[in-house]
C-alpha cells in the first residue's frame, strides 16, 4: 500500500469509495453524490489516497481529507473491499506526520462501526452534538494506539 497526495484528477476515483462505503453503513441520509458535490465537499482541504497495485496498475482504495487550519480530518474513507487491512491506520498515520497532534473528526453515533474502530484506535470522545442525522460525536487524537 501507498499513501501520497491526491490529485485532483482522481476525483472521479475517489467518488465510488466515498459512495459505496456511506451506503454501506446505512446511517447516511444522503449516500449517492455526484461528482460536482464532492468536489465541493473538499474544495480547500489537504486530501491523501491510499494507493495498492493489481494487474492494471495503480487502484486507490482510501482516501482522506483534512481541514489543514484545524487538524480536523472531514473525510476519511476505505473501499468496503479493503477495509480491516490497515488503510484507515495509514491515512491517519499520515495526518499525523504531517499535522501532528492533535487531530479532529466528527463521526455519526449510528456509524457504530466507525465509532469503535476510532475509540479502538485512541481517539477520545470529546462531545456528543444532536445537529446531524441522530447525532455526532467529535473525537480527538492526542496519541495512536499501539
Amino acid at each position: 500500500m501507498n499513501i501520497r497526495s491526491f490529485i485532483k484528477a482522481e476525483v472521479e476515483d475517489i467518488l465510488p469509495i466515498y459512495n459505496r462505503a456511506r451506503a454501506e453503513e446505512d446511517c447516511f441520509s444522503d449516500v449517492d453524490a455526484t461528482l460536482q458535490g464532492l468536489q465541493g465537499l473538499i474544495v480547500g482541504e489537504s486530501i491523501f489516497v491510499a494507493s495498492s497495485q493489481n494487474a492494471s496498475g495503480e487502484k486507490i482504495i482510501g482516501f482522506v481529507s483534512v481541514w489543514s487550519a484545524e487538524k480536523f480530518i472531514h473525510h476519511l474513507y476505505v473501499d468496503p473491499d479493503c477495509q480491516g487491512k490497515g488503510v484507515a491506520a495509514a491515512l491517519i498515520r499520515q495526518c499525523v506526520d504531517v499535522f501532528g497532534y492533535p487531530l479532529s473528526l466528527k463521526c455519526l453515533v449510528t456509524n457504530t462501526t466507525a465509532c469503535r474502530y476510532y475509540e479502538a484506535s485512541g481517539w477520545q470522545k470529546v462531545r456528543c452534538s444532536s445537529d446531524i442525522d441522530g447525532g455526532a460525536i467529535l473525537y480527538r487524537l492526542k496519541q495512536l494506539a499501539d
